[in-house]
């Protein structure tokens, strides 16, 4: 459950099936959340509606990070996913790109416009190009 307060009201957000591992807002009305339930949920954060249910991984997503409607997560199944986020009804709920290359469990994200870096229990730093899902560096 995750609950946001706007002026008097609050919406709670209820659908997750285990613990929550991070939250996001990405917009004046919408956030993300993550779960160790292996799901990403999307959020009107006015009405308190989950938006849409982004799944794919088979792990805990550890984290998300967001920028200009590109949404990363990363997951202790070792992968990272890209997402879009377009101002779409219904919102794509197909990832655009699966980032494989980690060791073990991805803890850490970040993304531009152009890039993802991702960071992992197998001590590995990894840069990726978001249009391509191509490896720019593994450190």
């Amino acid at each position: 459950m995750v609950c946001i307060s706007i002026s008097k009201d609050i919406s709670i957000l209820n659908g997750h099936t285990d613990t929550i591992r991070c939250v996001k807002a990405v917009a004046s009305d919408r956030a993300v959340s993550s779960s160790r339930d292996f799901t990403i949920r999307v959020w009107n954060i006015i009405t308190g509606e989950c938006q849409a249910i982004l799944e794919g991984h088979t792990g805990t997503v550890r984290t998300l990070a967001y920028n200009k409607n590109i949404l990363v997560s990363a997951s202790y199944d070792s992968t990272a996913r890209i997402w879009s986020l377009e101002n779409q009804e219904p919102i794509n709920q197909e990832c655009i790109h699966v980032l494989r290359g980690h060791k073990g469990q991805i803890y850490s994200a970040v993304c531009d416009e152009k890039k993802v870096v991702t960071a992992g229990l197998g001590g590995e730093v990894m840069v990726w190009e978001i249009m391509t899902g191509y490896v720019y560096a593994c450190v």
